[in-house]
């Protein structure tokens, strides 16, 4: 458990994605919520297969792949673009440098090879654009091109599908925002302008085999996002009853985001990692890592080279030192690894020989200092038989050790003392223990 001194612990947001069929992340895409056209509060496109969709209204989504990604490499509030495409009936979206959507001010159609957008601000970034015919003369046999001349007005086509891209434009070429677009049924579109305009409607016909399941993942995808670097962190999840939820499908898409593909998370908790690896140079097996850290007992989570968290075959320390830990994989691999040691080595002596009802238990990090924490339990849960000594003890919340040797002393000396395998407690668990000690092995 990571819930120690160190802890920065979060609720997590919940977000929207889905995986699409595409292979590219060059993708124009709309978002709908009951059959409503909506502009998502954000919308990434995380991976050639993966977008995710920053707004807890969405519930479905439109796409499909772009002719041209065209990147602009200054700063600037006006895009001047030549696709060659040879088109006018053209779908755009706009991306940031970071992947992110975003609606310009205006795309005007300067004529079929080039086009203008418009932003309040300089943008650096990238426009993804789709041609599919002429607005004026003829489309492709998926889509269609209607004139109207009103603030309101249904659109009754022959494309027999409620997917599709839909972009409005007015006479001059610019691209329209509309007020509302609402899908009817498979043959009806209501579109509501915000005052009487001369319009041209493109719409492009999407089958379900292009998207895949259009549907939303409604809340099986989840970011946090903080000033701090995820990628030095070690982390575990919680559901709502603080139950933990173990889950290695975990995604750092950048320092500050981390995505969990989980529907019963909604918590995070994370500590400071004490040493961090990379095997980045040359693909291993397995890896071999000095942290001086001065530890049997580690926790490793371990990363791929695209930052996806993996679950190793096996992490164990190397023989005959406290200073390196091996992580071992099922085939070589490239990636990160953060490290830390569990607890601080600590020993668990009990005083058996005390007059009275009760026996003390000290709970210390070398033999030397045992009066760093002193507990007592009952001497009842001390007793024997005729080759072993028994006993069963509860260590207390709110001490984070990992005891590596138990013993036993008198009022004046240690009379016995073994090692043990590495029993961690974090601060906010108690911990029961049941010893039996061979009588033949106390002085």
């Amino acid at each position: 458990m990571l819930k120690t001194a160190n802890i920065q612990y979060t609720d997590v947001l919940p977000v929207y994605g889905f995986w699409h069929p595409f292979k590219t992340s060059n993708l124009i895409t709309q978002f709908w919520i009951d059959n409503k056209m909506v502009v998502p509060k954000d919308v990434q496109l995380v991976s050639y297969d993966k977008i995710l969709v920053y707004n807890e209204d969405a519930d479905s989504y439109t796409a499909y792949p772009a002719d041209i990604n065209y990147s602009v490499s200054t700063e600037a509030s006006t895009w001047n673009i030549n696709h060659g495409l040879n088109n006018t009936a053209i779908f755009v979206d706009v991306n940031t440098n970071e992947n992110k959507k975003i609606y310009p001010e205006n795309i005007k159609i300067i004529d079929s090879n080039n086009i203008q957008i418009e932003f309040k601000t300089p943008v650096l970034g990238y426009a993804l654009i789709k041609g599919v015919g002429s607005l004026t003369g003829d489309v492709d046999s998926d889509c269609i091109v209607e004139y109207n001349n009103s603030d309101e007005f249904t659109i009754t086509h022959t494309l027999d599908t409620d997917l599709y891209l839909i972009h409005l434009y007015d006479m001059g070429f610019n691209r329209i925002k509309p007020r509302a677009v609402e899908r009817i049924d498979n043959s009806n579109i209501k579109i509501t302008l915000d005052t009487v305009t001369e319009t041209y409607t493109l719409i492009k016909s999407i089958t379900s085999g292009d998207t895949h399941d259009y549907k939303l993942k409604d809340y099986s995808w989840f970011i946090t996002t903080f000033s701090h670097d995820f990628s030095t962190k070690l982390m575990q999840f919680y559901n709502d009853e603080d139950e933990v939820v173990l889950t290695h499908d975990v995604e750092l898409i950048d320092n500050q985001r981390l995505l969990i593909n989980h529907v019963d998370v909604s918590k995070v908790s994370m500590v400071d990692s004490d040493y961090q690896h990379e095997q980045m140079n040359v693909e291993l097996n397995p890896w071999e890592i000095m942290h001086n850290l001065d530890s049997i007992g580690v926790i490793a989570q371990v990363y791929d080279e695209n930052w996806k968290r993996i679950e190793p075959k096996n992490v164990y320390p190397s023989t005959g030192t406290l200073q390196e830990t091996v992580v071992e994989f099922d085939d070589v691999q490239r990636g990160r690894v953060n490290i830390s040691k569990i607890g601080n080595p600590g020993f668990a002596f009990i005083y058996d020989r005390l007059d009275g009802e009760h026996a003390k238990l000290h709970i210390s990090s070398t033999q030397d200092n045992l009066s760093t924490s002193e507990y007592s339990f009952d001497k009842q849960r001390i007793w024997e038989d005729e080759y072993y000594i028994y006993v069963e003890y509860n260590i207390p919340k709110n001490i984070n050790i990992n005891i590596t040797e138990m013993g036993i002393k008198d009022l004046v000396s240690v009379v016995f003392l073994t090692q043990c395998s590495d029993l961690y407690k974090p601060l906010d668990f108690e911990m029961n223990i049941f010893y039996r000690i061979s009588k033949a092995e106390i002085e």
